[in-house]
C-alpha cells in the first residue's frame, strides 16, 4: 500500500484550498504561489497515484535513496542529485524504491508565471528529470518555503514562500539551459578564474588548455553555458569593476583603466568612454575628472563648420568657368561667381 505521508521526522504543510483560490486572485501571488511543501526522510512505501494529474506543478528533489515515476507509458528513475518535475494535469504515479527508499524535498507551485518556467524545464510538456548543479541550494530553497508556512499562513508568508518557489523553478530552468554539471564544470572553473584574474591578459587557448579541452570545444561549452563568448564575459567583469571604482573611489581615470585591464585607456578617449560612460549615466551628468573622457571632442575644441574642413593645398574653382576643350570657344560661358570658401574672405 502506498503512503502519501506519515513518515518519522517529516515536515509537511498544505494550504487550505479556499486560501489558495483567494491568493491566486491577488498580486503578487497570482503569478507564483506555493500551495504545498514538505520533507520526507527515508519515505518507505511512499507513493501517490493521480489519474488526472495535479492542478499544480510538482517538483521533487531527491537527496538520498531512489524512487521512480510512471507517466505516459514511461518509467523514470529518480536518484540523488536529481529533481523530478511534473507539469499540471499530467497523470502519473510515483513511488519510493522498496530496498532503498528515497529522501525527498518537494513542493507544488501554481500561478501565471509557472507555465513560462516549465516551458524551459520541460519544453515538450512532459515530465522532466533535471540533474541539479547545486543540490544544497535547491534543498535550502524548499526549506525556506516550508519555514514560511510553519510560521503562519498570512499573506506576507505566502509571498515569502512564493519567492522560494520562483527561485527553485528558475534554478531548475538555468540548470537545464546550462546542461549537466559534468559538462559545465570546466566553464564554472573558467568563470572563477576569470573573476579572480580579469585584469590580466587571458586567451581562450590558455583557458581551454587548463580545462583539458580544445579551444573550439571549450568556446562552444562556454557560450552555451553563459550565452556569450569569453571576451564578452571578461569585458562585462572589467566594466563592472570600473563602474564600482568610479563610484566608490577618487582614483584617476587612467589608474582605474589600468586596474581593470585597459592600460591604454588613459591615452585612448574611446576606451575611456567605454569604461566610464555606463557608470556616469547611472549617477548623473559627467563632472570633473571624467568629463573629458566622456566627451573626447572637448579636447579638440569646437567642431569647425563643414566649409572650413578642407584638405591642405585644396583650391576651389569658381563656379561657371568653362572647361577647356575643342568646343569651349563655341559655347556661351556664364561669368564666374565669387568663391565662397573661407580663404577668399
Amino acid at each position: 500500500m502506498l503512503l502519501p505521508h506519515g513518515f518519522p521526522g517529516q515536515r509537511l504543510r498544505v494550504l487550505p484550498r479556499p486560501l489558495v483560490a483567494s491568493a491566486l486572485r491577488r498580486l503578487p501571488t497570482s503569478g507564483m504561489l506555493v500551495t504545498d511543501a514538505g520533507y520526507f526522510p527515508r519515505a518507505a512505501n511512499h507513493g501517490r497515484r493521480r489519474d488526472e494529474g495535479a492542478p499544480e506543478a510538482i517538483v521533487i528533489v531527491c537527496v538520498d535513496g531512489y524512487g521512480r515515476c510512471e507517466t505516459g507509458g514511461r518509467t523514470t528513475v529518480v536518484g540523488p542529485g536529481h529533481a523530478l518535475v511534473l507539469p499540471p494535469g499530467r497523470p502519473h504515479v510515483y513511488l519510493a524504491e522498496p530496498h532503498r527508499p528515497w529522501t525527498i524535498w518537494w513542493l507544488h507551485a501554481a500561478g501565471s508565471q509557472v507555465p513560462g518556467l516549465l516551458s524551459v524545464i520541460a519544453p515538450d510538456g512532459q515530465e522532466a528529470l533535471v540533474e541539479l548543479h547545486d543540490t544544497y541550494r535547491a534543498v535550502a530553497t524548499i526549506d525556506d518555503a516550508i519555514a514560511s508556512f510553519e510560521r503562519d499562513e498570512t499573506f506576507p508568508s505566502l509571498i515569502s514562500a512564493a519567492a522560494a518557489g520562483w527561485t527553485l523553478l528558475a534554478q531548475l530552468a538555468a540548470d537545464v539551459v546550462a546542461g549537466g554539471p559534468q559538462r559545465t564544470e570546466p566553464v564554472r572553473q573558467a568563470q572563477d578564474h576569470l573573476r579572480r584574474n580579469f585584469a590580466k591578459p587571458l586567451s581562450v587557448a590558455d583557458l581551454a588548455r587548463t580545462a583539458g579541452l580544445s579551444p573550439s570545444h571549450f568556446s562552444a561549452l562556454f557560450r552555451a553555458a553563459t550565452g556569450g563568448g569569453v571576451v564578452e564575459y571578461t569585458k562585462r567583469l572589467r566594466m563592472a569593476r570600473a563602474r564600482e571604482l568610479l563610484i566608490t573611489s577618487s582614483r584617476d581615470i587612467g589608474d582605474i583603466a589600468d586596474a581593470v585591464g585597459y592600460p591604454d585607456a588613459s591615452t585612448s578617449p574611446g576606451s575611456s568612454a567605454r569604461c566610464t560612460g555606463a557608470a556616469r549615466a547611472s549617477t548623473g551628468p559627467p563632472t570633473g575628472r571624467t568629463e573629458r573622457a566622456l566627451t573626447p571632442r572637448a579636447r579638440r575644441g569646437p567642431a569647425a563648420p563643414p566649409s572650413a574642413r578642407r584638405r591642405p593645398g585644396w583650391r576651389c574653382r569658381p563656379r561657371g568657368r568653362a572647361r577647356p576643350g575643342p568646343a569651349a570657344a563655341s559655347r556661351r560661358v556664364r561669368p564666374p561667381s565669387p568663391c565662397r570658401c573661407p580663404r577668399s574672405a
